[in-house]
């Protein structure tokens, strides 16, 4: 028995995969997206209100700590954002809590020993002051993320609920907080 389809049913059916294909490419797009615009607005928000509420000189000793933390964090986050993603999406999920358990372990050794270490950078080249004391903590602190474990597992909404939410909430109260006190301390912490 010989079952022939014809060709408008084959192209149809083609043309409504490649349809679903290109919906499920553009939500995972958005899911990615989306972290990375809330939190780059919050950012961009956030720096007019802090530059009014600090001098100018105390914006520019800010800006370093940020950029010395930057530097941590790049050595904290130890290479795990780059290749975890990929090694993680090809293990199974035990090991790849086990890698993520690993990965936490290694940043947080990392982080104890290179936060204080940052700390005396901005000493020697700034005026140390709580404001870039704990800009320059939060900074490092970045390269604690987990960010890389869940894009890995596409799981994407525990990347927005468990890494995002709590930074853009933390961000927005810490600039309320600014605000109302007239002090840039609120939002570095």
């Amino acid at each position: 028995m010989n079952l022939r389809f014809p060709k408008s049913v084959i192209r149809s059916n083609l043309l409504q995969y490649r349809k679903n294909i290109n919906i499920r490419v553009l939500l995972n797009l958005g899911n990615l997206a989306l972290p990375i615009i809330l939190m780059s607005g919050v950012n961009l928000l956030s720096i007019p209100l802090l530059i009014s509420v600090s001098s100018i000189a105390n914006w520019n000793q800010i800006v370093v700590a940020q950029a010395i933390g930057g530097i941590g964090a790049i050595f904290v986050g130890f290479g795990w954002g780059t290749s975890g993603p990929a090694h993680v999406a090809m293990i199974s999920k035990e090991k790849g809590l086990h890698l993520l358990r690993i990965s936490q372990y290694q940043k947080l050794l990392t982080f104890i020993v290179l936060a204080p270490v940052c700390i005396l950078v901005c000493q020697f080249l700034l005026e140390l002051n709580v404001s870039v004391f704990f800009s320059c903590i939060g900074a490092v602190s970045l390269g604690l993320s987990n960010s890389w474990y869940f894009i890995g597992t596409r799981e994407y909404r525990s990347l927005f609920y468990l890494d995002t939410c709590p930074r853009v909430f933390l961000a927005v109260l810490g600039l309320i907080l600014c605000k109302v006190y007239n002090r840039d301390f609120y939002f570095l912490i």
